[in-house]
C-alpha cells in the first residue's frame, strides 16, 4: 500500500508550532509522508521528525501581499488567494491526498477546497470559531481591513468558499475532521458542537525533546536559556509569564505589570522566574524589574520551568496553560486578550486557577498580589485535587491522539 503524501501548514507563532509538531511526529510515525510548509525556524524539528521542510515564508513575499491588515490573522486571507493557484499545482504533482492545517493558515483550507482534497483544520485557541468574531472585532488592539484583503474575499467567493469573510481564520471549518487543542472537558456540550466534526487532540506535547524545543526557540530569535531559580531553600517557586504576542500589541502595559509583580514577589518568601516572553529590553530595565529574589529572563523553557514551579502566573495562552495543568501547577490569572479571558474564566470555573484581574488588561497593585496569593494559599489544597482530575484529562485525551491519527489518515485520498 502506497504511504500516504500529507501537506502540513503552520504560520509563523510558537504556540501554533507547539500544537502543530506533535500531529507531524504521529504522521510521520505512521509512514505519511509529509511536506511542511512552515516558517525557516521549524526547520530543524520538521527535519529531525524525517519530514520535508517546504520554505513556505522564504519563497512568497507575505509582507508585498497584505501589510496592512489588521488583525494579523484577517491577513491570511490575503495570502490565501495570492499563493494558492501555484500551490495547487505543486501539491498536484507531488501526489498529496491530505492537506493538515493550523486554523490561521487558511491557505491549506482554500488548498482543499481548490483540488477536492480533505483538509483537517486544527483549531488555535479556546474555543475559538465563528462565534467569536464579534467579540475579536471589538477587543482587536488594531482594526483595518486593507484593500488586499477585501479584493481576496471576492476571489475566495468566486473560486466557491462559502460565507468568506476577512475573518475566515476564526469562522472557517473542515467538513472533514477539526482537530481541537484541548481536552473536551474544556469545552460545554454546546460549544462542541460549534467544532463538528470534532476530534479532541489536545496541545501538550511530552515527548518533544528539550533539545528540539530549545533549537525551535533558538531558530525563532528568541534565545532561549534555563539559568536555573534565585537559590532560596525552602522558598516557592513562582513562574510569570505574560506569553509572547501580548508584547507586539502591549509592550508598555506588560512592563507595568512585570515590575509591579516583581516588587510585590520580592515581599514574599518565594523564588520567582519572569520571563519577556522573547521581548529584548535595555540594561537599565532589566535591572528595575530584576531582585535578589526574582530572576528576569528574555525567554526560558517553559516546559522545564514549569515542571519545578510551585505557582504560574498567566496570562493563559492556551499552549501555556495546558503544560501548567500537566504538571500539577496552580494558576493566578491574568489574562490580556483573544481567547485568553475565556480560557482564564474556564480554569477558574473548574477549581484550577485564581484571578488576579478580573478583566482583561486591569490595573492591578503590590497589595493585590498579595491579596491573590492569600486567597491562593486558602485554595491550594482543593485546587491541587482538582488539577489532579485535569491532568488525568490530558493524559486520556492524549492515549486518544493514536486512534485520532488513525481516522485523519484515513481521510487521505
Amino acid at each position: 500500500m502506497t504511504a500516504p503524501v500529507v501537506a502540513l501548514f503552520c504560520v509563523s507563532m510558537r504556540g501554533h508550532w507547539g500544537r502543530m509538531a506533535p500531529i507531524l511526529t504521529g504522521l510521520r510515525r505512521r509512514g505519511a509522508t509529509v511536506h511542511a510548509y512552515v516558517p525557516a525556524w521549524m526547520r530543524a524539528e520538521v527535519e529531525q521528525a524525517g519530514a520535508v521542510f517546504e520554505d513556505l515564508y522564504g519563497r512568497f513575499d507575505h509582507d508585498a501581499v497584505d501589510a496592512q491588515t489588521y488583525p494579523h490573522g484577517c491577513r491570511q486571507l490575503s495570502f490565501a488567494a495570492a499563493f494558492a493557484e501555484p500551490l495547487a499545482a505543486e501539491l498536484a504533482a507531488r501526489g498529496v491526498g491530505l492537506i493538515v492545517h493550523d486554523a490561521f493558515a487558511v491557505l491549506g483550507h482554500v488548498l482543499g477546497h481548490r483540488l477536492g482534497l480533505p483538509a483537517v483544520s486544527v483549531r488555535a485557541g479556546h474555543n475559538r470559531n465563528g462565534r467569536v468574531v464579534e467579540s475579536v472585532k471589538r477587543e482587536a488592539p488594531r482594526t483595518h481591513i486593507g484593500p488586499a484583503c477585501l479584493a481576496a474575499g471576492d476571489t475566495l467567493g468566486a473560486w466557491g468558499l462559502p460565507d468568506v469573510t476577512p475573518y475566515f481564520y476564526l469562522s472557517h471549518l473542515s467538513r472533514q475532521m477539526n482537530l481541537y487543542s484541548e481536552p473536551p472537558e474544556f469545552l460545554t456540550a454546546d460549544e462542541r458542537r460549534g467544532f463538528e466534526p470534532v476530534a479532541f487532540f489536545g496541545s501538550v506535547h511530552p515527548e518533544r525533546s528539550d533539545a528540539a524545543r530549545r533549537a525551535a526557540n533558538s531558530a525563532s530569535a528568541r534565545g532561549a536559556t534555563d539559568t536555573g531559580w534565585p537559590d532560596l531553600p525552602g522558598a516557592s517557586r513562582v513562574y510569570v509569564s505574560l506569553g509572547t504576542q501580548s508584547w507586539e500589541f502591549y509592550p508598555d502595559e506588560n512592563l507595568e505589570r512585570l515590575e509591579v509583580l516583581a516588587e510585590a514577589l520580592s515581599l514574599r518568601d518565594v523564588s520567582a522566574r519572569l520571563t519577556l516572553g522573547g521581548h529584548a529590553v535595555d540594561d537599565a530595565t532589566r535591572r528595575r524589574l530584576s531582585r535578589p529574589n526574582v530572576r528576569v529572563e528574555t525567554d526560558v523553557d517553559q516546559w522545564a520551568v514549569l515542571a519545578s514551579a510551585d505557582l504560574f502566573i498567566t496570562h493563559h495562552g492556551l499552549n501555556s496553560t495546558h503544560e501548567a495543568v500537566w504538571h500539577g501547577v496552580p494558576m493566578l490569572s491574568c489574562p490580556l486578550f483573544s481567547d485568553q479571558p475565556g480560557l482564564a474564566a474556564r480554569c477558574q470555573e473548574l477549581g484550577l486557577a485564581l484571578p488576579l484581574t478580573t478583566t482583561p488588561r486591569a490595573p492591578f497593585g503590590v497589595d493585590d498580589v498579595h491579596a491573590a496569593l492569600g486567597r491562593l494559599a486558602d485554595a491550594e489544597s482543593d485546587m491541587r485535587t482538582r488539577l489532579a482530575r485535569a491532568q488525568q484529562w490530558e493524559r486520556d485525551v492524549l492515549a486518544g491522539r493514536d486512534a485520532v491519527l488513525d481516522d485523519l489518515l484515513a481521510l487521505a485520498r
